[in-house]
């Protein structure tokens, strides 16, 4: 059989066995070909003509010529045929974007092109569509190597590959020199290695760079990271017995909300595994260290990611199936919330794959973590497949919560997909069973998503405002910045239902700036904030959006946040960039929300 090799990164290039094939000729032909590969089809001949050669004395014939070039570049003389066109590669066919995409990290280390530009040097001046959803699907790939090499440098810091890690670190700065994660990895390696002198000078540059550039300070975490390897707790006793009740005093005191204390123990317990033989107990302490981390404290992702591949490598070794697949579930959960939804579905679906199908809570958690991915990236149907199975699952106390976060993502989506009474019966059920087992550190979420719901019904702007303030005082209360943004976009909604533009805006750039204080914060929130006040500053003050614009159109590229996406190009549209409507429309195809479609529609032909 033969098999085809296509590269995308840097230089493009087709190998095939056996070959070589003839190279397709000249720019169009690759940026058809990458259209074909990256984009969400089948696509008609005539979009297809419209959008690449609309210049052409003859369009649809220059895409005949074209895809003719390209059926024998590929070898597949059926391809591409009739007119909706989709191409259908052999299965063992490889393309180096879809590896970082779909790919284990091993995988992906290994593309050729890692860290080039997608059709590096390509442009399409003459057709600006494309040229816009070109330098958009750049934008996304190079935040997908990023992660892949932010991922690799955790993986080999967990499994005590230091020198690598640091290169991996390096590699992903090289591409993105602001992103905070890659520079803590790049830290933690050295520090851990006994390079302490080398750990102190890249935070010496790293806090140079965020303070020229950004005029900040770099996280907490950042800093923190020097003192890698100095941080695991030591006990007079050691062994088997002792770090089994550290563990245990872990998390006893976790669940009671004791989190310094708790962590304290169960950094013990580590210390006390580590002294021992007792490898699949060592995993155990691992895991239950990084959860605490995760979910108790703000800003720890990073190292808790280390722990978690140090974790998952003593599970595979150990043949412990359950524990491997709540470490992928948890790192699918890290990349979920910072935007990376691409490798986080990657860790999620292996955690269904290796789990144990009887372990209830794991599975409910792993399909509302990858319901999450699905739908902040527009996949609204996927998304709610997973929510259906999710809460199909028999009404078990043990899964309680995990079903009131389903409800709640479920509501999400039907408010998005302007399905207002269903929204609301989902988001009331989320409430309700939050309420029901205790967990405060959810219940301002959905409270302030069914608070908007209501205000989109038609509720009185000065009850609704009260119900938001209360979700805003339980989330300060709780110290969540992810729901007290919520709760302000919320109250944002109020005041410009009420007329009052100064105060929506206040409140809004507020959230902005609250929900995003932490590096691993949910970073959909910020896009969600975003998106409102591109809406009311293109309303209200066009000069004040063109800023919020830029942000958005950023943050929803590089993560993917199609909806998001196109939205922030219908606002360039409203404030009257020719080109943007059209943008907006090519990229909203791949998201099966009807009401975001209808909103396009609705925009006059004069800002087309």
């Amino acid at each position: 059989m033969t098999s085809t090799r296509i590269s995308l990164l840097g230089s493009p290039s087709i190998a095939r066995d056996p070959g070589p094939p003839d190279q397709p000729k000249g720019n169009k032909a690759w940026g058809l070909l990458t259209y074909l590969l990256l984009s969400h089809g089948p696509h008609t001949r005539t979009h297809l003509a419209e959008l690449l050669f609309s210049n052409a004395e003859d369009p649809l014939g220059a895409l005949r010529w074209n895809l003719s070039r390209l059926r024998k570049a590929l070898g597949l003389p059926q391809s591409l045929r009739g007119n909706d066109l989709q191409l259908g590669l052999s299965p063992d066919s490889v393309v180096d974007v879809h590896i970082l995409t779909t790919g284990t990290w091993t995988e992906a280390v290994r593309v050729r092109g890692l860290g080039r530009d997608l059709l590096e040097g390509v442009s399409f001046s003459s057709d600006p569509v494309f040229d816009t959803w070109l330098m958009l699907e750049r934008l996304r790939v190079r935040s997908v190597e990023r992660s892949v090499l932010r991922e690799a440098a955790a993986a080999c810091i967990g499994t005590g590959r230091l020198e690598t890690a640091a290169d991996f670190a390096s590699r992903a700065l090289a591409i993105d020199p602001f992103d905070e994660g890659s520079h803590e990895m790049l830290i933690r390696a050295l520090a851990a290695s006994g390079a302490n002198d080398k750990a102190q000078e890249a935070l010496l540059r790293c806090t140079r760079v965020f303070r020229e550039e950004l005029q900040c300070e770099p996280g907490a975490a950042v800093q923190a990271a020097v003192d890698e390897g100095r941080r695991i707790t030591r006990i007079s006793v050691s062994g088997s017995a002792a770090a089994r009740a550290q563990l245990d005093l872990g998390r006893s005191a976790v669940r009671a909300g004791a989190i310094d204390t708790g962590i304290e123990n169960l950094r013990a317990a580590v210390g006390a595994a580590e002294e021992g033989d007792d490898k699949p107990l060592l995993a155990q302490a691992l895991l239950a260290l990084a959860h605490a981390l995760i979910h108790s404290v703000r800003g720890r992702d990073g190292e808790a990611s280390t722990l978690l591949h140090r974790a998952l490598h003593l599970a595979d070794l150990h043949e412990m199936r359950s524990l491997s697949a709540e470490c992928l579930r948890e790192l699918g959960y890290i990349e979920m919330l910072i935007g990376g939804y691409d490798r986080a579905l990657i860790s999620l679906r292996r955690a269904l794959d290796v789990g144990d199908a009887d372990a209830l809570d794991v599975r409910a958690w792993t399909l509302a973590y990858q319901a999450v991915c699905y739908s902040d990236t527009g996949r609204y149907d996927r998304a709610l497949e997973c929510l259906e199975e999710c809460l199909s699952t028999q009404d078990d106390s043990a899964i309680e919560n995990a079903r009131a976060y389903a409800f709640c993502l479920l509501g999400r989506i039907q408010m998005l997909r302007r399905q207002l009474p269903e929204a609301r019966a989902a988001l009331e059920s989320s409430v309700s069973l939050a309420t029901r087992c205790g967990w405060l550190g959810l219940l301002p979420w959905p409270q302030a998503l069914l608070a908007e719901v209501d205000l989109l019904l038609g509720a009185p702007a000065t009850e609704v405002r009260v119900r938001l303030e209360h979700a805003l005082s339980l989330a300060q209360q709780i110290g969540d910045p992810c729901w007290e943004g919520a709760a302000m976009h919320g109250l944002g909604l109020v005041e410009a239902a009420s007329g009052t533009f100064d105060a929506a805006a206040t409140r809004l750039g507020t959230a902005s700036a609250v929900c995003a204080r932490f590096p691993d914060s949910y970073i959909w929130m910020k896009a969600y904030i975003l998106d409102a006040l591109c809406d009311l500053t293109t309303r209200n003050s066009p000069s004040d959006s063109t800023r919020w614009i830029s942000d958005l159109q950023n943050l929803a590229a590089s993560t993917g946040m199609t909806e998001f996406l196109a939205r922030a190009y219908a606002y360039s549209a409203r404030n009257g960039d020719s080109y943007a409507l059209s943008a907006a429309h090519l990229i909203a195809k791949g998201v099966d929300n009807p009401a975001l479609h209808s909103h396009l529609d609705s925009i006059p032909s004069a800002s087309r």
